[in-house]
């Protein structure tokens, strides 16, 4: 089978450009043939299919009236990435189209070109853009489904991309016009939630249930390798993700001036928080016990997962599904995660961690006392994980689902 992998990143940015990657890694073990269609960037894993990948765009750095509206018309439709698809899609024929994150830089309007050639169209849910104009459903600090449900001028009003009125307008046309002139999106065959909750947001919100299937994100073979015993861990949680808002760690620092003493939190990630995190590191005075690593290749993270005594998950935004939670696990290493989103799914409460209610420093702080308690006994079974979430269950879902739409057709 030829199976067309698109997303708008080609390197390793965030966990939809990780699942775009680990797809297609275990799609090729099974003997597909895997093509890309992306974003030229600096940062971009090789590919011979890069030759189609279409002009870099950064619309945090866009200055000048011209570049911002010419910017804005390839967010309602990209003519370039129309062009370059088509003549991929001719050299390549492939029999089913697989889509990640494909809004702004690419521009829902490839939608369009796969089904003029009559090419099944599968779509991975990894965040809320196809029910609303703000994908991650939060802002101003707070979820919010306001523009949710068709009500996409709650947007524009309420300044919800960016605090911008301009963004905002942009991101409002951009859902009416896909949404509910153009209705792009009805031409996606199937849609992928991650998760039992983000499909039932989804449909709350319009999108027609009978086309949605869970299909859970599934542990790369890196982190299931030598995922034996590991009764032993340090002194220490850890903190694996993006550093920005919605990732809730500024709540974990502030847990962490309520915990005991002796207790060290390790972050490794980045973004736009870091430098008022560690501001705030040094205002709680607790930056002597909060190392702030940077990103960390697999290798390394797989180590400090397997050696941190827990794994800490503080989000306040709806998680669509919670990688680090199941590679965590999968190293036998109990989650603390917020009661939010789909981290209720993974995480059981007592049992292969504990939950907390998202926001609260206090019960936080609680819980992370707890995990470091002498009595505390949690079941964490390692190969629980590599089954529910192994390879082979995601391949054989995957691989039925591709071939039920290719029947179609």
């Amino acid at each position: 089978m030829k199976i067309l992998q698109i997303n708008k990143f080609h390197y390793l940015k965030d966990g939809a450009s990780r699942s775009y990657f680990e797809t297609a890694r275990l799609l090729k073990q099974h003997g597909h043939e895997v093509a890309f269609f992306s974003m030229i960037h600096p940062d971009n894993q090789k590919t011979v299919w890069s030759k189609y990948f279409v002009e870099q765009t950064d619309y945090n750095n866009i200055n000048g009236l011209w570049p911002n509206i010419k910017a804005s018309i390839n967010i309602i439709y990209n003519r370039s990435a129309t062009r370059n698809l088509e003549k991929l899609i001719k050299e390549l024929n492939p029999d089913v189209a697989h889509l990640h994150i494909i809004y702004h830089q690419l521009s829902q309007s490839i939608i369009n070109v796969l089904k003029k050639y009559n090419i099944p169209v599968v779509m991975t849910l990894h965040d809320y853009k196809v029910i609303a104009p703000n994908y991650t459903l939060f802002y101003k600090g707070e979820v919010s489904y306001r523009a949710c449900g068709g009500r996409y001028y709650q947007c524009l009003l309420d300044k919800a991309i960016k605090n911008s009125y301009a963004k905002s307008f942009i991101a409002m046309f951009e859902a009416y016009l896909h949404n509910k002139i153009l209705k792009t999106y009805n031409k996606v065959d199937c849609f992928i939630a991650p998760s039992e909750f983000m499909k039932s947001t989804c449909v709350r919100f319009g999108l027609p249930e009978n086309k949605i299937k869970v299909v859970p994100h599934f542990v790369s073979p890196d982190f299931l390798v030598k995922s034996t015993n590991n009764d032993s861990h340090e002194n220490y949680i850890l903190y694996a993700g993006r550093l920005s808002e919605e990732k809730g760690v500024e709540s974990l620092l502030r847990a962490m001036s309520l915990v005991k003493k002796d207790v060290i939190l390790k972050i490794a990630g980045s973004g736009p928080q870091e430098k008022k995190l560690r501001e705030l590191a040094q205002a709680l005075n607790i930056n002597n016990r909060v190392e702030f690593l940077g990103n960390q290749d697999s290798k390394s993270l797989i180590k400090l997962m397997r050696d941190a005594h827990g794994i800490v998950i503080p989000s306040v935004w709806l998680e669509v599904f919670g990688y680090v939670a199941i590679e965590a696990l999968a190293q036998k290493t109990p989650v603390i995660a917020a009661r939010i989103g789909a981290l209720p799914e993974i995480i059981k409460d007592g049992i292969n961690g504990f939950l907390f209610k998202s926001g609260d420093t206090i019960d936080l702080a609680k819980k992370i006392n707890i995990l470091f308690s002498k009595s505390l006994s949690l079941e964490l079974r390692s190969d629980n994980i590599a089954k529910k979430y192994g390879y082979d269950t995601h391949y054989s879902v995957l691989a039925g689902l591709y071939a039920k739409y290719l029947t179609k057709f």
